[in-house]
């Protein structure tokens, strides 16, 4: 019998011992509460997270969501969800209260068109490195760095979330508690050294922000086609991702191609040495596209919780599943179960801009020969035509409206 979960505290109540009242539940996770509640001194609304079941001594939830809050507590970065106060309920469970965001997550976003764009999707994931440089510089790894925790708020405001699996890097053992052999994050985005469970560093987080670009910008994840979870495990411990320009419908710059590549390597020596880094290389090789225009953004979600485990069959427990080339543009699977060195190589999709332009291009000259076509039936009806029959230049009908 499956039982149904549902939120603990209802709206209106008073949480004893803070300033907090329940106004509504936001989201409902396999290890904890969102709820939006209101500070009852100072008048403004926050979001709080609240640990769900403390009772499970090897799910150490409590003793997560207190690490997440103290690492965020640490941190003051627009880019980075901001921390107020961790605190324990009168049941004994601990909560993190938070900013109140809203916005959609790219994942979200991703679920509602094929694609963010090259330059949209750019803008969003220069954000999360910024962010991320902050998170390194404050001692932290994120190591759970995907679409469902990059929330985009008004104006293409990019906040990072989710801090549950963060590990520190110097001074405390961890900012989680890892038991032997245990993997912590979401498959689907994690580095070859961390799906082999050795010590990461920034340079993980460096690289599921280059899967999240590549992703956001074309709408493919790039070991989609790898034979399963599995098989997209494989490939990326032994082989480098497609080149982004193979998939994305938009001219790729040369530069812009070979440090999304680099920040995919294999070898986290051979990426970027700093997330600011990756960031730089990536606003040299987007100058063409630094003049477009911001697109708009729905506004419609806040904070979601995640679970923290390894889902081997891609992403998160609810996330949805990726959306698919079509079938005109979608190149044959590449077979990445073998090492290789070399990426591999696919057929890039049509629509690149220079059809765009033939296009409208076409369109213009055929409205320039309607209007000719037209101008000349005129003058013809205008020659042809008098009140007693014969020819006449210059005489008109009335329904001409010449002046009398």
């Amino acid at each position: 019998m499956v039982t149904t979960r549902r939120f603990s505290l209802p709206e209106g109540q008073f949480l004893q011992g803070t300033p907090y009242r329940i106004v509504r539940a936001i989201d409902l996770g396999g290890m904890g509460e969102v709820y939006e509640v209101d500070h009852i001194r100072a008048g403004t609304r926050r979001a709080i997270k609240v640990v769900r079941d403390i009772s499970d001594p090897r799910a150490q939830a409590a003793e997560r969501l207190r690490r997440e809050g103290t690492a965020l507590l640490m941190l003051d970065h627009p880019n980075v969800v901001r921390v107020f106060e961790i605190g324990t309920l009168s049941d004994g469970r601990p909560y993190v209260a938070m900013e109140l965001l809203a916005g959609l997550t790219i994942r979200a976003l991703l679920q509602q068109r094929p694609s963010l764009g090259l330059a949209r999707a750019a803008r969003l994931v220069l954000q999360a490195l910024d962010g991320l440089q902050a998170v390194h510089d404050a001692g932290l790894v994120h190591r759970d760095v995907k679409p469902t925790n990059l929330l985009v708020c008004a104006h293409d405001r990019l906040k990072l979330l989710d801090f549950g699996v963060a590990k520190r890097l110097r001074g405390e053992t961890g900012c989680v508690l890892t038991s032997t052999g245990q993997v912590l994050g979401t498959a689907r985005y994690m580095a070859p050294e961390q799906l082999r469970g050795k010590p990461v560093d920034g340079r993980a987080d460096q690289y599921a922000a280059a899967l999240v670009f590549f992703e956001a910008a074309t709408g493919v994840h790039p070991f989609q086609f790898a034979h399963g979870s599995t098989g997209s495990v494989v490939a990326r411990l032994h082989r480098p991702a497609p080149h982004l320009s193979a998939w994305c419908p938009e001219p790729v710059p040369a530069a812009l191609d070979a440090a999304v590549a680099r920040a995919l390597a294999v070898d986290p020596n051979d990426r970027f040495p700093s997330a600011s880094a990756f960031a730089h290389a990536l606003r040299a090789a987007l100058v063409p596209f630094e003049h477009e225009d911001r697109l708009p953004v729905d506004a419609c979600a806040t904070t979601r919780i995640q679970p923290v485990g390894v889902t081997w069959s891609g992403s998160a427990s609810g996330a949805p599943s990726l959306l698919a080339p079509s079938a005109a543009h979608a190149p044959t699977a590449p077979d990445l179960t073998t090492p290789d060195c070399s990426p591999t190589s696919v057929t890039r999709p049509l629509g690149s801009r220079a059809a765009q332009r033939l296009h409208a291009l076409g369109v213009a000259s055929s409205v320039c020969a309607l209007i000719l076509a037209l101008t000349a039936l005129c003058v013809a009806t205008v020659t042809a035509w008098t009140p007693d029959g014969s020819t006449a230049l210059g005489a008109a009908p009335d329904c001409l409206c010449t002046a009398r």
